[in-house]
């Protein structure tokens, strides 16, 4: 899943190497680089734990990601978490993923928890002034339609050209 580190990064102090697998970032199942961009990209100077595959063994590294300015496709700046990393997609790596109708449910379950737990992660670092306003849309913004629908499906890779950085 990774390609790349950054050199200087926050990925290569923490010691995230190119070839790693991310299995996971605070519980959160890491299905594609899409949903690992994500849980980074909302945690802004919040210290993450993220389960990698190395070698055939999994290993936790923690990092607290950097906060960079982003404008979104609407012109608006955003706040954001970025450690450095990215990925170049090979065709063999794209499938296409259709959850039954139980494993959907869970999906949707676990989306859920991700956005309250996020809210809440926002919510008190703003009233004890760590907070940043322009933080505000990322999670709602970065979803292009709902991916546990059972009929919807999605890709385990991105399918962009070039590079996808988190």
């Amino acid at each position: 899943m990774i390609g790349e580190v950054v050199v200087a990064s926050v990925a290569e102090a923490a010691g995230l190497e190119a070839g790693d697998t991310v299995v996971s970032v605070d519980g959160y199942a890491v299905h594609g680089f899409d949903d690992f961009q994500r849980f980074i990209a909302t945690a802004p100077q919040r210290p993450v734990s993220i389960v990698i595959e190395r070698g055939g063994t999994d290993q936790t590294i923690e990092l607290t990601p950097e906060a960079v300015e982003v404008q979104d496709r609407f012109g608006n700046n955003q706040r954001i978490g970025r450690i450095g990393v990215s990925r170049s997609v090979d065709q063999a790596d794209v499938s296409l993923y259709r959850p039954g109708p139980i494993e959907a449910i869970g999906m949707t379950v676990e989306e859920i928890r991700f956005i309250v737990q996020r809210t809440g992660a926002f919510l008190g670092d703003f009233f004890v002034g760590r907070g940043d306003v322009r933080t505000i849309g990322w999670t709602g913004q970065s979803r292009q339609g709902f991916r546990g629908s059972s009929d919807a499906g999605h890709h385990r890779a991105d399918q962009s050209d070039g590079p996808v950085v988190a």
